[in-house]
This record gives C-alpha cells, structure tokens and sequence, in this order.
C-alpha cells in the first residue's frame, strides 16, 4: 500500500468531521447522574473510531466526486477503503465491550444501521423520509440512550427518570434532524444522478430552509421548558450555543447560499456552538 492510497483512505475517514457529530453525546453526558471514565471513553471510541468507520463505508459505496460533509474535493475511493471500516468497526465494538453491555449493544447497533443506510441492498440513505429519519434517530435519540446508559449509576427506566429521558432523546432527534437536510444541499446533482432522493432533494432548495426553520423553531418549544425545569442558566448556555447555527442559517437563507461553503460554516460553527455548550452544561 503506498502513500497516495493511504492519505486517500486517511481522507475518506474524515476524523476531524466527528467534532460535528459529538453534539447529542456530550448533552448526554452533561445529564447523566454520574461523571465515570466509561462515558468519555465511550465518546472518544465514537468520535475516533466508530464514526470513521462509518465515514468510510459510506464513501466507499457512494463514490462521490462532489463534496462531501468536512472535505469539499475529495480523491478517489481506495479499495482498501472497505476493509479499513470494516477493521475499524471491529476495533471499536472490541473496546466498548470493555466498558460494559449498553456500550457494546449500542455500538453493534449504531453500525449496523450505518451499514444498512449506505449498502447498495438496503440502501436507506436514498429513501428521504425513512433515511433522514435513520439518521435523526440514530446520531440523535440512540446515541443519547447509549451514553447514558453507559455513565448512569441508576436505571433510567424508573419511573421518576423515564419522562427526563425521553424528552432529552426527542431533543436529541431534533438536534441531528433540524440540520441534517442543509447539509445535503449542495449534493443535489450527485444524488440525483445515483437515484438517492434524500430528503433535501425532494424538498428542493428553499423547501429544505424551510424544513430546517420549522425543525428549529421545534427544538426552541422542547428545549425551553426541558432546560427551564433544570435553571435559567442551563437555557441560557444551551441558548448561547444555538446562536452560530441559527445565525449562519438566517445568513445562508438571506444571502441564497447553498454552496459548500455555507453549508460546511453552518455544520462546524452550529456543531462547535453546541459542544461548548454542552460542555458547559456538563460544569454547571
């Protein structure tokens, strides 16, 4: 293997793009009942290894020539592309074993899913309402079960807890599926010629804008009372962090935007809003 096929391989990983996807379980980890090694172990297992696996899998079935999420030209697909995920995938299904049962579960069945949304036989990534839903859910609601189920001392199908935590887990869905179509807007031509009708695709350009402002204004109507009932400073902070997505998407939509650029600026400063915040929560 020489060293053009391992920086195109290293690339498709895409690793800095996890700090995208670490939103949902650092909010998890700030609501668990109790701080362990587990739980940020299970987050860096995730970040550098569960998510580049998945990365990878999906670049090496979709072939994009376009830009993708975090690399705007990307190279070519290596076939040790898919080996590479499948060793990572193991790898990190080995390591969550480790820290206990919810971990391992949660891990095989995240990858699972990820392989079912990408591979030609299943291929959920080109049904739109099922795979924003796949992706809403399982980056969102089962990543925050996971986490917590991996940090908490306590059941949290008791009684006292269920409530707690099934509004943080529809928050959670909505924290993934709010922007979750933005991100596919400038893939329109590319998933239309592979004959993936994502949801941004059925939507179109302004329909999706219009998805995202609908699916935040219904993030602000759970979030209010569910960080309220914790302090006024917890919505603040979480309010804080809200403020570079909401404000590059309100940019985006004024400017008619929908290039690479202002979809990957409102990814990252929307995600890396929401991890200080939550970060911060986890302090508080």
């Amino acid at each position: 293997m020489n060293s053009v096929t391992i920086r195109q391989a290293w690339t498709h990983l895409r690793l800095p793009f996890s700090w995208r996807l670490l939103p949902v379980a650092l909010f998890s980890l700030s609501q668990a009942d109790q701080t362990n090694f587990q739980g940020w172990a299970l987050i860096a297992i995730l970040a550098g290894i569960v998510y580049p696996a998945s990365h990878a899998f999906n670049s090496y079935y979709d072939k994009d020539e376009g830009s993708i999420g975090g690399v705007e030209f990307p190279p070519p697909v290596p076939p040790i592309l898919l080996p590479l995920s499948w060793a990572l995938d193991a790898t990190g299904l080995a390591l969550a074993v480790f820290l206990g049962g919810a971990a391992a579960i949660g891990v095989l069945i995240y990858t699972l899913i990820s392989k079912a949304y990408s591979h030609p036989y299943t291929r959920w990534k080109s049904n739109p309402i099922w795979g924003w839903f796949v992706v809403s859910f399982f980056q969102g609601s089962w990543i925050y079960l996971v986490v917590q189920s991996t940090c908490s001392k306590a059941s949290l199908w008791d009684a006292a807890r269920v409530p707690h935590t099934a509004w943080a887990m529809a928050l959670s869905f909505l924290l993934v599926g709010a922007g979750y179509p933005l991100t596919q807007i400038y893939q329109h031509q590319e998933d239309r010629l592979r004959g993936d009708k994502t949801l941004s695709l059925l939507l179109g350009v302004k329909g999706t804008y219009v998805f995202c402002f609908l699916a935040v204004g219904a993030l602000q109507c759970m979030a209010i009372p569910f960080f309220l009932s914790l302090s006024a400073l917890h919505l603040f902070i979480f309010e804080l962090g809200l403020l570079p997505g909401a404000a590059l998407l309100l940019r985006s939509w004024y400017l008619q935007k929908s290039s690479y650029e202002s979809t990957n600026d409102f990814s990252f400063w929307g995600a890396t809003g929401m991890n200080l915040s939550f970060l911060l929560l986890f302090f508080a």
